[in-house]
C-alpha cells in the first residue's frame, strides 16, 4: 500500500475578497519522525492576524514521549 497524507488550508482574505489555497502532500517515505510542522499563523500589528502558507512545509524537531506499555 501506498500512504499519502493531504494537507488542504483554505483562508478568506478581505482586503481582494477571495478564497486563498495551499495543499502540499506527504508520502510514506518523506514523513519526518520526531518534528512537527512550524507555526505559519502568528499576530501581527493592531490585532491582525497573519498566515503564511508558503511556510507549510517548514518544520522542527519535537520531543517525543516515551512509550508507556500496561500489563
Amino acid at each position: 500500500m501506498e500512504v499519502e497524507f493531504m494537507v488542504l488550508i483554505n483562508a478568506y482574505e478581505e482586503t481582494f475578497a477571495q478564497t486563498v489555497h495551499a495543499r502540499n502532500s506527504y508520502r510514506f517515505e518523506e514523513i519526518i519522525y520526531g518534528a512537527r510542522f512550524t507555526p505559519i499563523i502568528s499576530p501581527g500589528e493592531k490585532g491582525l492576524v497573519i498566515i503564511e502558507p508558503n511556510r507549510i512545509n517548514e518544520h522542527e524537531l519535537a520531543p517525543l514521549q516515551e512509550e508507556v506499555s500496561v500489563m
